[in-house]
């Protein structure tokens, strides 16, 4: 706390990354809201996230709180130095801002990720808010349906069996029961895409959703919010204060072709206050797993992992050419790799006013003192459905206000701890 460093006004995004990481060890035995304990929802949720061009799985380093210890203290750091040495091998001036940057003040997607869930755990570890129950899919479509808000419908039935049309002997039978009756499932029809969402996409492209990530301050005492005059002259930040709850940030999952779910997606930023789709950028490097992931580094340079630029940064007009990249950026998508559609300045500020409108008065109604809601919205023929609310929510590379979004995450730190 009398670190000169850490007590800088402008070093809070450092303070809040350091912090979240003491969260692991602190937490690590402690029941989850979704799991026995942080370590099993850890090893639940890494398992297919990998660091970058090595292939190997995070969960790895969840086996044991001595291992993820070692991870952070070590491994981490050397990691973030291999990667400035990587980006600074042309300005070798720059290794140290670099490295810095990497290991006390990341903004890629996992590490934005990871904070969330950090905030959620100690949120519902220190509350024990029945809200966080809604983050059962069947608990929370019952919820929302009971007030009448547009959520994806169900089958009203208390078992279905699935036959293989040409097994026989008993083979290829299963039967699954439903949630309404007691069981696991939610069973429900295919739900399928507007035509104003289909026409960005490949004909074989699945249910493709919008993210929209709400936050709230009640749990912020006012004497504990950051203050206007920490955003003198930032109007956006201003405003953005003046809410108790507010939009974090909104993107679009644009489901590849042949894929089951939009989980297999090209994700596109969303300009909320222009109502238009912006640029996408890929983080698909995150994926890779096994030996396809050092085969991935020796095929391709690195590129820097950040936020997609905002549609605000980007030509009115998209030009004939389908990627774009950037000093320091990821390659950057206008079309759809699969249907060509140009994607980037796409139209729907109707839809996306009515989905934000919808989803901060959810927020509002079902999980008032969650600080972070991510909602999976889908656009269908017969209209807007909420699919899903995720507690400990990604935002999916979507652009926001990042001085204003640590600002809120630090309030919520202190707010918990004092």
């Amino acid at each position: 706390v009398d670190c000169p460093f850490f007590c800088a006004r402008d070093q809070i995004r450092t303070r809040v990354h350091i912090y979240s990481i003491s969260l692991t060890q602190r937490l690590w035995g402690r029941p989850h809201y979704r799991a026995p304990s942080l370590q099993r929802d850890l090893q639940n949720n890494l398992r297919n996230v990998a660091i970058p061009y090595t292939g190997i799985p995070l969960s790895w380093f969840a086996c044991h709180r001595f291992v993820a210890y070692v991870f952070h203290t070590i491994l981490y750091p050397l990691v973030c130095l291999v990667t400035a040495l990587r980006f600074a091998r042309t300005k070798w001036g720059g290794l140290a801002d670099e490295f810095e940057t990497f290991l006390l003040a990341p903004n890629d997607w996992c590490h934005l990720w990871q904070l969330n869930c950090r905030l959620a755990a100690l949120h519902a570890s220190k509350s024990g808010s029945p809200s966080y129950l809604l983050e059962n899919k069947w608990e929370f479509l019952r919820a929302a349906k009971a007030q009448n808000f547009p959520v994806s419908p169900w089958l009203e039935m208390d078992e279905v069996v699935l036959k293989h049309k040409n097994e026989e002997g008993g083979l290829g039978v299963y039967m699954f029961r439903s949630a309404a009756a007691g069981g696991d499932w939610i069973i429900q029809k295919k739900l399928s895409n507007a035509a104003a969402i289909q026409k960005l996409l490949p004909d074989d492209a699945p249910l493709s959703s919008f993210r929209i990530v709400t936050g709230s301050r009640r749990n912020v005492p006012q004497s504990l919010r950051t203050q206007f005059l920490e955003f003198h002259g930032d109007i956006t930040a201003q405003k953005l204060l003046d809410q108790e709850y507010f939009l974090v940030s909104c993107c679009f999952r644009a489901g590849r072709g042949g894929a089951k779910t939009d989980h297999k997606s090209i994700v596109f930023d969303v300009a909320l206050e222009l109502g238009k789709l912006g640029v996408a950028n890929t983080n698909d490097q995150w994926y890779v797993l096994g030996v396809r992931g050092l085969q991935q580094l020796v095929q391709s340079r690195i590129s820097k992992l950040s936020s997609p630029t905002s549609l605000l940064a980007v030509a009115a007009d998209v030009d004939d050419g389908s990627t774009s990249e950037s000093h320091g950026a990821a390659k950057q998508l206008f079309r759809h790799p699969d249907s060509g559609a140009v994607v980037t300045g796409t139209d729907l500020s109707a839809e996306l006013a009515e989905m934000s409108e919808q989803a901060l008065r959810m927020h509002r109604a079902l999980l008032p003192d969650v600080p972070l809601c991510g909602w999976d919205v889908a656009l269908t023929p017969n209209g807007m459905c909420f699919l899903e609310v995720n507690l400990s929510c990604n935002l999916f590379m979507a652009s926001h206000h990042r001085r204003h979004f640590y600002s809120f995450i630090h309030d919520h730190f202190v707010a918990l701890e004092y």
